[in-house]
């Protein structure tokens, strides 16, 4: 639950809409293969944001891979005025909570007209 409530609180605060991205149609992304190139460190660990999409809607976000490029960390999907955050579930990294929180903030500069309202924890691989 503190992950949660990080991320919301840095994101922007829960309106308690029922978000359009919660149907499991829309919420399948895509990851690219070109990250950005701008690599990122918190401790030991490195990561780097790179921009997803969805084939199913309109659809866009941001991701962060850990480990060396070798996982996906989060994403977030947006639409117009909300967005989402993802985090793989079987994360494990040193300075979780520095590397999310600093993904959170990247993600509410690229997107400042997006309200993030939602939280989930995913299991990457049944994606």
């Amino acid at each position: 639950m503190p992950l949660l409530l990080s991320l919301l609180h840095i994101a922007g605060k829960q309106n308690g809409r029922r978000s359009l991205l919660s149907r499991k149609k829309e919420t399948m992304i895509h990851k690219t293969n070109q990250t950005s190139l701008k690599a990122e460190q918190a401790g030991d660990t490195s990561y780097e944001y790179y921009d997803v999409h969805s084939d199913y809607t309109n659809l866009n976000g941001s991701g962060v891979y850990v480990n060396g490029g070798q996982e996906v960390g989060a994403w977030c999907e947006v639409d117009k005025t909300e967005g989402k955050f993802f985090v793989n579930k079987s994360l494990r990294i040193d300075n979780e909570q520095m590397v999310l929180g600093n993904f959170a903030d990247y993600c509410k500069i690229q997107y400042p007209n997006v309200t993030f309202t939602e939280f989930e924890r995913v299991d990457v691989a049944a994606i």
